[in-house]
């Protein structure tokens, strides 16, 4: 679960969360909330602003579609309420809270996330068009981005650190920055995951990248 917090961090929230089995991961500001959410990865994000804006809503919405998005708020505020559900938000709660109504809707949230899982996609790597086939459609990649995306389902179901990465795809060609392997990823999820049931690139934040098929609701995956 992804936690972000405009003012100070609702201790209180956070321990039950993590309570109930979710790992948390708490960031300041819209902006690095924002950048961590399109990482990719979350079931869950809780934007925690004393008015959450419905444009920051959406903004979270569309940065990690696959998750289910929560706004807290220092007090209701109707009008911005339906606005911020509109444009993408699942829940709003107004302080003072009850965490068993907040407990009773992760719990829904989640329910409709299995519900609405898919069957896993046919996967297929198309080497001589540097492309993917998932399902009946061909996508075709750069390559770089293909390099990438070969290297990680070679070794599917491992971490691989951003460092090997880096020696693998680019080589001696660009400085060893971390953020080329994070935008190729962002694009790689947003061609190959985006609008579908299926989760097929991990981040394993401060160790690397995993290439898993599994269901965004976070069921045992598959095998390929």
């Amino acid at each position: 679960m992804l936690y972000v917090s405009e003012s100070s961090v609702d201790r209180y929230l956070t321990r039950a969360v993590q309570e109930l089995g979710h790992v948390v991961e708490v960031e300041d500001g819209v902006e690095d909330g924002l950048a961590v959410a399109r990482l990719g990865g979350w079931q869950l994000v809780i934007y925690d602003a004393p008015a959450p804006s419905p444009s920051d809503a959406g903004r979270f919405a569309q940065a990690c579609p696959e998750a289910s998005l929560m706004l807290f708020a220092g007090q209701d505020a109707p009008a911005a309420r339906i606005a911020a559900l509109k444009a993408g938000a699942d829940a709003w709660f107004a302080r003072p809270y009850q965490f068993t109504e907040v407990n009773a809707k992760l719990e829904a949230l989640t329910r409709r996330r299995l519900s609405s899982a898919q069957s896993p996609e046919t996967f297929e790597l198309l080497p001589a068009e540097r492309a993917v086939r998932l399902g009946g459609e061909r996508l075709r990649l750069s390559r770089r981005e293909y390099a990438l995306l070969a290297l990680l389902v070679e070794r599917a179901g491992e971490v691989v650190p951003v460092e090997a990465i880096l020696e693998a795809v680019w080589g001696d060609e660009a400085e060893p920055r971390a953020e080329l392997v994070r935008n190729h990823i962002s694009r790689l999820r947003a061609l190959l995951e985006r609008g579908r049931g299926w989760r097929l690139l991990h981040v394993v934040r401060g160790h690397g990248y995993c290439f898993r098929l599994e269901p965004a609701g976070g069921r045992a995956a598959r095998p390929i």
